[in-house]
Parts: structure tokens; sequence; C-alpha cells
């Protein structure tokens, strides 16, 4: 059971707030480095945003949906699984339900176990 438990509370930290946001930015970091070019003005003509949004974003002042996403995703090359746990956590997120809350964080559980 206590396994269990530092399970859950690793991912409502992999859930949290700015934990999925700072992941998006240091892979930005990672895809800059190996081409200097790619800036956030690039990424976010790309994504359709504005480069307000992605630093607003990065700095976890602002909250991904599912409006750009997808596009995000992709363009920073999270892998399916990455991809749709970014997904999950849009999701979780998203809603007030707390009882909603908890189902998304089961299914999180779910599909980090699966990896």
């Amino acid at each position: 059971m206590i396994e269990f438990e530092r399970q859950v509370q690793a991912d409502d930290k992999l859930a949290s707030q700015e934990d999925y946001r700072l992941k998006l930015k240091t892979r930005f970091l990672t895809i800059k480095k190996r081409n200097p070019n790619f800036s956030i003005a690039v990424l976010a003509r790309q994504v359709g945003c504005s480069p307000s949004f992605i630093k607003k974003l990065f700095a976890c002042r602002a909250h991904l949906g599912f409006r750009y996403a997808e596009k995000l995703a992709q363009q920073l090359e999270l892998s399916q699984n990455e991809e749709e746990a970014l997904y999950l956590i849009v999701i979780l997120h998203s809603v007030d339900g707390e009882s909603f809350r908890d189902l998304m964080r089961r299914l999180i559980l779910k599909s980090r176990r699966s990896e």
C-alpha cells in the first residue's frame, strides 16, 4: 500500500500545474540546442499561437488547452506516450469537478504503469 501511495504522489507531481509546462520548456530547450534557429517565435508560428502565449506557458503563467496541445506535441517531438499523457494533463487542469480530477489521476497512473 505504501508503494501505491508513493506512485499516486509521483503522478500528482507529474500532473501538477507547473510540471507539464516545465517539461515542455525543457523539451523546447533541448531542440533549440540541436537547432539554434528554433526559437519561441518559430514554435509559436508552427503551433498557430502568439510568442507571448508560449512565453507565458513556459513561465507557468498560462495553461495549455486542446487548441494547441496536438500541434505543440508534434513540434516538440513528444513520443506517443508523452503526447497522451499531455492530453490527460490538459484535461485534468481544464475541469473543476473533483471527482473528474480523481478519475483523470487514475488514468494517468494507469498510463504511467503501462510505459
